[in-house]
């Protein structure tokens, strides 16, 4: 039993030198290992760096275009959040996030730790990272600029998007504020056209009770979200929301 495991490892080396004699065994050098290592640091940095500019950018639209607030308008705010969030493009950072993790655990540490751990690693240094480049950067707003002075292909008509207002058939509306007085608003409502760049079309009146506390909250040049139905060109009793000021067209 003794001599067994040093007769099994000399049967497994010889088996190994007869394989690579007769080339069933490739033999790299360093320089190979090295370029495999670096083409693999590369692919995992750039999939870092795609996946951090997709969260961060979906970070910017949900707050760009209000969507936490549409929660205060019920049911319908509920529906049109579904409706308008960027599903295609969280459906991408998360299969670039799983990807992220399965080569991670190809590494020599990654495959010693449970995947579900690298996921949620993965997810969290993602999401922070999008978070940071979202909120402490004007990154994403000088995207949109650049979009708006068509000076930015490909990603261009996913910048704008941003800017389009909330589809029909759901009875709310974005627009700014443009005069205010004793018991309404008058606001200028966004056009639901991509291509429409400039603020312009619909103008209403929003009238409030004149014991509302809207009255308070708003003020001229403030962007709002308007839920109601618009009748004559005006909305009574409507539910109102203050929500980002989008930066202006040049």
């Amino acid at each position: 039993m003794e001599n067994t495991k040093p007769t099994q490892q000399h049967t497994r080396i010889e088996d190994i030198l007869h394989k690579i004699q007769n080339k069933e065994i490739s033999i790299h050098s360093k320089t190979f290992f090295r370029l495999k290592w670096l083409a693999f640091t590369i692919l995992v940095a750039a999939i870092c760096f795609v996946s951090v500019m997709l969260c961060s950018f979906i970070l910017f639209t949900i707050e760009a275009t209000g969507q936490p607030h549409l929660i205060d308008f019920g049911t319908q705010g509920l529906k049109l959040a579904f409706f308008i969030f960027p599903w295609l493009l969280f459906i991408i950072d998360i299969v670039l996030i799983v990807l992220l993790g399965s080569l991670t655990r190809h590494t020599s540490f990654g495959y010693k730790i449970p995947g579900i751990y690298i996921l949620l690693g993965a997810v969290c240094i993602i999401g922070v990272s999008g978070y940071i480049v979202e909120s402490k950067t004007t990154f994403h707003k000088n995207m949109l600029m650049r979009a708006d002075s068509k000076h930015l292909p490909f990603v261009g008509p996913m910048y704008r998007n941003v800017r389009r207002a909330p589809p029909p058939g759901y009875e709310i509306y974005r627009g700014t504020v443009v005069d205010a007085g004793e018991g309404f608003v008058l606001v200028t409502l966004d056009a639901y056209d991509t291509d429409v760049v400039s603020t312009t079309t619909t103008q209403v009146f929003v009238r409030f009770a004149s014991s509302s506390p809207y009255l308070s909250e708003v003020m001229v040049g403030q962007t709002v979200l308007i839920s109601g139905k618009i009748v004559e060109g005006q909305i009574i009793h409507p539910r109102l929301k203050v929500v980002p000021r989008l930066p202006l067209v040049e």
